[in-house]
């Protein structure tokens, strides 16, 4: 199963893990997570982080325009192939909207937006 977008996180399906419980099988992002590169004192050159704005906000505006609102962007949740592409991963965060201009409120780990 895939949304269609290649900046939205490629979906395959679950399988429950006696071990593990439930799995939640995807593409394999082998770049991990923006926040896995910038712990490991990876310094981003201009150009990467101008394709990987690019490419976060070309998943945003995918999901916008389907009436979805990704409320919890962070740099655990943009991961990068192989090749430095960036998608939006971890979809537990996400609202469906009647309109842009729709305000929520929600909070995350204390936060409050």
């Amino acid at each position: 199963m895939t949304c269609g977008h290649k900046n939205i996180l490629q979906f395959f399906g679950v399988c429950v893990d006696e071990n593990h419980g439930l799995c939640v099988v995807t593409k394999l992002m082998e770049g991990g997570s923006v926040h896995d590169v910038i712990l490991k004192n990876k310094k981003f050159q201009n150009k990467e982080i101008i394709r990987i704005a690019i490419d976060v906000a070309e998943g945003i505006k995918f999901m916008n325009d389907h009436g979805v609102a990704y409320r919890d962007l962070n740099t655990q949740r943009v991961l990068l192939d192989r090749h430095g592409n960036a998608c939006l991963g971890d979809m537990g965060i996400v609202t469906a909207c009647k309109s842009v201009g729709e305000a929520m409120e929600y909070e995350t780990d204390g936060y409050r937006g």
